[in-house]
């Protein structure tokens, strides 16, 4: 069904730059150099409704590729091929909610996560995902009015008592998933738990190994320290805001795509950001937040000195992999790092006696070992006497959870900047926490300098 309106959308938007080009095609039969005023409006909005029509159709097929990825992963999982360390939590009134990983898609779960109460049922079944305007297209409605019956339909079911808009579920999902497919954690393998509104969650971290012990006959059972702990979901709120001028909202064809992905990046840049050193203080806690001596398993570090160092070898990275290791977690499978210690690693060559100078071989150690980037990581740490230390993060970042709202608000605030520069301000918030499971399947490396 989805496939069969894909192609009539694409089927209209053929026919709109047909028409089009004819009014193109008159320019010289009357020997006319360009359109009249009435013409360009004309073939403006047909190129404008030819490109909602290539867009819809491209949301539809990209929705056909997540379920067919979706059922093989399904298939998978029924035949014992796979995603036996997906996390489900089952909630106290039954209802079971499931982490998503990197390659799987939200919006394509949507009847899933409706059954699960995780985004609200605006009733009409499948039709309410059905012919919704693009994301750009709500947005310019909230701000001038709809154009469009659909856009009209969408507005009236998503105003919100404070002046801005709810994006409807499919396209407020497909948001959540542009967002996900930019965070650099993500695509290492952190996981995503959409969650319900209302009420608190608590879910269990484990943080210790249990200790096994022999006993004799009537003896007492030696005592383990605990090896669960609880971290209570805080739905922290993520706000952002972007400016357009009117003339591109009203005009400008492509908003859609450069809106999306500007929400998008920006949300997903602050989420990776409070993955690594969210301080918990008005944001969710990351990894960093999780060295502290004082917790009972705080995630290991390797300090490269005093007043940090310059890499000359790959030694930190396997001192890393021993840290984790030293308490029982499996080798990391990426390590996280800004783009300049990336550059460091690339331009180590070979010294020493005999040495030629020679790009330096990654140990066998590490070959597992993928590289990510991030400039998200900072190189203005204060280490010591530099101040333009770094970090590396090591991880198996599947031990590392996004608990998101699938809920989606953006706000039109005209009133901002329309009497001075005709500008519209949006501001779009989504609210989410970060957990990690087990800290023992991380490691950071402290103190990198540049080379001088």
């Amino acid at each position: 069904m989805s496939i069969t309106r894909a192609q009539e959308h694409r089927r209209a938007a053929v026919a709109l730059i047909d028409q089009a080009e004819e009014l193109r095609a008159k320019i010289p039969k009357r020997n006319g150099k360009n359109l009249t005023a009435e013409e360009a409006r004309s073939f403006d909005a047909k190129m404008a409704e030819a490109e909602r029509e290539i867009e819809a159709a491209e949301r539809l097929e990209a929705d056909v590729a997540a379920e067919k990825r979706a059922a093989i992963r399904e298939r998978a999982d029924s035949e014992g091929e796979g995603g036996g360390g997906r996390l489900t939590i089952e909630l106290r009134d039954g209802r079971r909610l499931r982490a998503f990983g990197p390659d799987e898609s939200i919006a394509a779960a949507l009847p899933e996560l409706r059954s699960n109460r995780v985004v609200p049922d605006l009733g009409g079944g499948a039709e309410q995902d059905q012919d919704l305007p693009s994301f750009g297209a709500l947005l310019r409605a909230s701000a001038f009015g709809a154009r469009t019956p659909a856009e009209a339909r969408a507005l009236s079911s998503s105003s919100i008592a404070s002046g801005g808009i709810l994006i409807p579920p499919a396209l407020a999902a497909a948001v959540v998933d542009d967002t996900r497919r930019a965070s650099r954690i993500i695509s290492a393998g952190a996981g995503t738990l959409p969650i319900p509104e209302g009420g608190s969650m608590t879910i269990a971290r484990i943080v210790g190994d249990l200790t096994p012990s022999w006993r004799g006959e009537s003896a007492a059972v030696a005592e383990s320290e605990p090896s669960f702990a609880g971290h209570v979901i805080s739905a922290h709120t993520l706000a952002v805001q972007c400016s357009a001028p009117v003339e591109l909202l009203e005009d400008a064809s492509g908003m859609d795509s450069q809106l999306r992905a500007l929400f998008a990046e920006a949300f997903a840049g602050e989420l990776d950001r409070c993955g690594i050193v969210g301080s918990n203080v008005g944001e969710p806690g990351g990894l960093l937040s999780y060295t502290n001596g004082e917790l009972a398993h705080p995630i290991p570090t390797v300090d490269m000195g005093e007043n940090g160092a310059a890499l000359t070898s790959y030694n930190p990275l396997i001192d890393g992999q021993y840290e984790i290791a030293a308490i029982n977690g499996p080798p990391p499978n990426v390590a996280i790092m800004h783009p300049r210690t990336d550059r460091d690693f690339a331009k180590l060559v070979t010294t020493g006696d005999g040495a030629d100078g020679q790009p330096l071989r990654r140990p066998d150690a590490l070959t597992a070992l993928r590289f990510a980037t991030s400039t998200r990581v900072g190189i203005a740490d204060v280490h010591g006497s530099a101040t333009d230390a770094s970090r590396i993060y090591l991880g198996g970042w599947g031990q590392l959870l996004y608990c998101m709202r699938t809920e989606l608000q953006i706000m039109a605030l005209r009133e901002i900047k329309m009497a001075s520069n005709l500008e519209v301000v949006f501001v779009g918030y989504l609210r989410a926490d970060v957990a990690v499971l087990r800290t023992n399947h991380f490691a950071i490396v402290e103190g990198i300098i540049p080379p001088t």
